[in-house]
């Protein structure tokens, strides 16, 4: 674990305990709040949000450039286009590893012990960002029932054991059969990534709308 990781994990640590010990009520503690983890949090999400769909959107293009250049005796098959674009994926998402598994790390201990509903539910949004949404439920969730199931998964041994969204998408690219497929199911995650965002923001603008009454 990189020295920086560690103190983030230091200061995550002693945020949480000064949460535990704070009064339910008390003037300023959901300004204290916004100022030490909600605002941080969703810095930290625009970061890797960028980085999230320049990923997609590089493998998209990478995908459509072998495919405009495959011609002669070294043609390329479907799958090593695919392969050569997933392994770019992975060089690319390695730099904001740890930022990522941190914030998704965050947000779902943070959302265990805020009691405030509007951050919480903002802290809810960021893990719900995180979730491969393929494999465990259907976006067209209403947004009660979207954050009963997010909850859900982080009671059932958090959220590190699910697939984040590279993680899905990489482990199903593999089994396309054709270079539109992939595209597909590149914008197919460009899309979903945005709309996840989106939420996220609506739900941080919300906070900043109460910030007066906390």
């Amino acid at each position: 674990m990189s020295v920086e990781l560690l103190a983030s994990f230091e200061k995550l640590f002693s945020i949480l305990e000064k949460v535990k010990t704070l009064p339910t009520e008390i003037p300023g503690r959901g300004k204290r709040l916004f100022k030490d983890v909600v605002n941080p949090s969703n810095d930290a999400l625009r970061e890797v949000h960028v980085n999230y769909t320049a990923i997609f959107s590089h493998a998209r293009n990478t995908i459509r450039k072998l495919d405009f250049e495959n011609s002669g005796d070294q043609k390329l098959g479907v799958q090593d286009i695919l392969k050569t674009a997933v392994t770019q994926m992975l060089c690319e998402r390695e730099p904001l590893e740890g930022k990522r598994d941190l914030l998704r790390f965050e947000s779902q201990a943070f959302a265990s012990s805020v009691e405030i509903p509007v951050i919480r539910r903002y802290l809810i949004s960021i893990c719900d960002y995180f979730v491969f949404d393929a494999d465990y439920a259907p976006l067209t969730f209403s947004p009660e029932d979207r954050d009963g199931f997010i909850i859900g998964l982080m009671e059932k041994g958090g959220l590190a054991k699910y697939d984040t969204p590279t993680t899905g998408f990489l482990r199903g690219i593999r089994d396309k059969e054709t270079l539109l497929d992939g595209i597909d199911a590149l914008n197919e995650a460009i899309s979903a990534l945005n709309n996840k965002y989106v939420t996220t923001q609506v739900a941080y603008q919300r906070v900043v709308d109460q910030i007066k009454i906390f």
